[in-house]
């Protein structure tokens, strides 16, 4: 294609932004005509129209796959449509608020069990200021994460690595991994446990824990058996309270329940904590609402990891 004069620009449009981000987002048409609730043929014309504007080839289109992959030219325009339409999301959300005459929704995305050590103590005096908040809850930080950056939340507690790069964040704390034993069981009168103990045991997989327990497992020629599995972390403790196996969660999401021990892993580095964040969107900046929610959950983060290292001084003192 011949470049076109800057006067041909004119004619470019949102929705051909649109089409050309959820073509690179879905790596397909059909993906992207699915994420926007169009028919394939529609993305294609947009696509088409687009190319005819800026006057490049933006999308390679193979035969025979059904991969689409963008050119040099359209990675370079999908940098700056992102940017533009992000800008778009945030003036219809700012402009949807007006004219609705309505106080503003705060969105918080959070795992299980964060948003109540996390955000619930500091709601009350938040929602003062901020109006109504609305709680997404994702296991996955990478799924936490896409929520910030298509703009679903305005706020989400995640986890390092912090892959998006259109997210700002703050750091809160680390969350040690700990093991949960059947409190019947032998296991439980010992403190602490390696993570070979548990895996000879038996194990009942923690859906969003278990392939990095696997491979820490894996790295010491050790394959557990893996007696059942489940993304939700009551099913998991009911599971090893029934003795069904052992599990190795993260500290924050193993609450004390009946029939259920809670034991350090030795040494405490085999299983690296995970580094918890609370992330918000770039464009969208250090807003005097963002401003005030992310001070209070670092403050109310300060206060859970302090009780987590009086509870590790009280676990030490009892191994001595």
């Amino acid at each position: 294609m011949s470049t076109s004069g800057d006067a041909s620009w004119i004619g470019l449009e949102i929705r051909h932004l649109a089409a050309l981000e959820a073509v690179a987002r879905e790596g397909s048409f059909r993906g992207a005509a699915q994420r926007l609730g169009y028919v394939q043929s529609a993305i294609s014309h947009q696509i088409l129209a687009l190319e005819r504007v800026v006057g490049a080839t933006l999308v390679q289109r193979t035969r025979g796959s059904r991969l689409s992959v963008l050119t040099p030219a359209g990675e370079a325009l999908l940098e700056h449509a992102s940017a533009i339409l992000a800008r778009v999301r945030v003036a219809q959300s700012d402009v949807a608020s007006i004219a609705n005459e309505r106080d503003s929704v705060f969105r918080v995305g959070s795992y299980q069990n964060l948003a109540a050590l996390l955000v619930t103590p500091i709601l009350p005096r938040f929602r003062a200021a901020a109006g109504s908040t609305i709680f997404v809850e994702r296991e996955t930080g990478s799924a936490m994460q896409a929520l910030v950056r298509d703009r679903d939340v305005d706020v989400a507690l995640t986890q390092h690595p912090i892959e998006e790069p259109a997210l700002a964040y703050a750091d809160l704390l680390d969350d040690p991994y700990v093991a949960l034993v059947p409190s019947s069981s032998l296991l439980a009168r010992r403190r602490p446990l390696t993570l070979e103990e548990v895996a000879r045991s038996g194990l009942v997989a923690h859906g969003p824990t278990r392939t990095r327990v696997e491979t820490e497992l894996a790295a010491r020629g050790v394959s557990p058996a893996i007696r059942s599995r489940s993304d939700n972390n009551a099913t998991i403790h009911a599971l090893v309270a029934a003795s069904v196996g052992c599990a190795v969660l993260p500290r924050l999401a193993a609450a004390s329940s009946p029939g259920v021990t809670v034991l350090p892993i030795d040494p405490s580095d085999t299983l690296p904590p995970r580094r918890l964040a609370l992330a918000w969107h770039r464009e969208r900046g250090r807003s005097a609402e963002i401003e005030e929610f992310v001070s209070a959950v670092t403050r109310q983060a300060s206060r859970v990891a302090a009780a987590l290292a009086a509870t590790s001084e009280i676990d030490a003192r009892r191994r001595a």
